[in-house]
């Protein structure tokens, strides 16, 4: 958008040159890219995070949730800085954070230091997804705002799919602390990009710290923005906790498959999820009443998580299709962002992201060790000692099971939103 007044902290003329608003998009996609990749591929080391540590599925589950807490509590005030100093200098200090957090991950050899470096990792990610959101409505017309969303979305599905299926069949050549470490040089790179690619839209106001109060509390006080960002936080769980963690061990005892063959189909989701996003973001532009197609995927989601969890079908391509069939009932969450732009005024259109992306991913941190406590007090049943215990069936339903109702409440959340 050429009238646009750009801000470079640098006189050097090839700073001052407004590169392609689609490349400055792409190289923060690419940061997104790597962000999802961070958060949704630790469940395929489950098994060696727990040997590695010593410690228990609960413990586990613990340390991957470690990045969201961090990452969940920085995503407002993620918004408000970018929203007052632009996604530049925010982009290029968050990836070099987040490099520094997989590189202490990698080489810790106590769960506490692998805790930090997950730390570090969520807290140099919090301002990527935001700062996507932030160039696709500074550098592109609003009209193409919901299916840039959809399209940022996609890129993240697509990068899940790869790091799972990739890190499923490299786990088993190479150990998981080298395929970290080089991560931590994949991040330190888009740094560079985002330093060189990346411009800022100037500011014409300051940002007091009464200024910076002012914006969040009237994102708080919005009661359609906790509706919208609850439904938000557990449609997107199906994601974070459900497919991610939990149903790889859960297909592999049903069906007595690999880890390479239950990341296979888990990962389907992550294809329905990526064709499914832009098309919901399309959507989104031409239904009258977003809010009943938020309702009719979360109560289809329902009743497909019943049958995978209870009745679940013997053939592993009608699960693999159930689960592309699930993703693209997930992606419906892009619509909750892209009614950030109807919720709140435009000059908090960051600040507004950041806090529908906070309620999509706080469940993460809350469900993943509790489905892990409970899937380990139902399977300990009957066994003498903690290294008998076995995941049990019985466990994975209640711990699954618990997605049903969450999903219904969410439909009805749903159509509670005044859009």
């Amino acid at each position: 958008m050429a009238d646009l007044e750009v801000l470079s902290s640098s006189d050097n003329s090839f700073l001052r040159r407004v590169p392609s608003p689609w490349l400055m998009w792409g190289v923060a996609v690419g940061f997104v890219f790597f962000q999802f990749f961070m958060q949704l591929s630790s469940g395929v080391m489950l098994g060696q995070l727990i040997q590695s540590f010593h410690t228990t599925t609960f413990g586990a589950g613990l340390l991957i949730g470690s990045f969201y807490i961090v990452y969940t509590l920085l995503q407002v005030p993620a918004g408000v800085l970018i929203d007052r100093f632009g996604p530049r200098r925010l982009l290029t200090g968050g990836a070099f954070v987040c490099a520094i957090g997989a590189w202490m991950f990698a080489v810790s050899h106590s769960f506490f230091d692998a805790a930090a470096g997950r730390v570090l990792m969520g807290m140099g990610s919090s301002f990527a997804f935001v700062a996507s959101i932030h160039i696709s409505a500074k550098w592109f017309s609003l009209r193409r705002f919901g299916m840039m969303v959809g399209l940022a979305e996609t890129v993240g599905m697509l990068s899940t799919l790869f790091g799972n299926v990739y890190i499923a069949h490299v786990l088993s050549e190479v150990p998981w602390r080298q395929t970290m470490i080089v991560a931590s040089w994949i991040v330190a790179l888009i740094g560079v990009l985002c330093f060189f690619v990346i411009r800022d839209v100037k500011q014409t106001h300051t940002l007091s710290v009464q200024d910076f109060m002012d914006h969040i509390m009237q994102v708080f006080n919005s009661a359609s923005m906790w509706l919208n960002g609850i439904y938000a936080g557990i449609i997107f769980s199906l994601i974070t906790v459900f497919a991610s963690l939990w149903l790889l061990p859960y297909f592999m005892l049903v069906d007595h498959i690999s880890l390479v063959t239950a990341t296979l189909i888990s990962s389907m989701i992550y294809v329905g999820g990526a064709v499914g996003s832009p098309i919901m973001g399309f959507l989104y532009n031409y239904v009258a009443h977003p809010r009943w197609l938020l309702f009719y995927c979360a109560n289809a989601a329902a009743l497909i998580v019943a049958y995978l969890v209870f009745i679940p079908p013997h053939s592993l391509v009608l699960t693999g299709i159930i689960m592309f069939v699930l993703g693209l009932l997930v992606s419906s969450y892009v619509i909750n962002f892209a009614l950030v732009k109807e919720l709140v005024p435009s000059h908090l259109m960051s600040t507004g992201t950041g806090f529908i992306n906070m309620l999509a991913v706080i469940t993460a941190p809350i469900l993943q060790p509790l489905l892990g406590w409970m899937i380990e007090l139902v399977s300990r049943r009957g066994a003498s000692a903690v290294v008998e215990v076995h995941y049990s069936l019985g466990g994975f339903h209640w711990a699954l099971g618990m997605f049903v109702p969450l999903l219904l409440l969410a439909g009805v959340l749903a159509l509670l939103i005044n859009s």
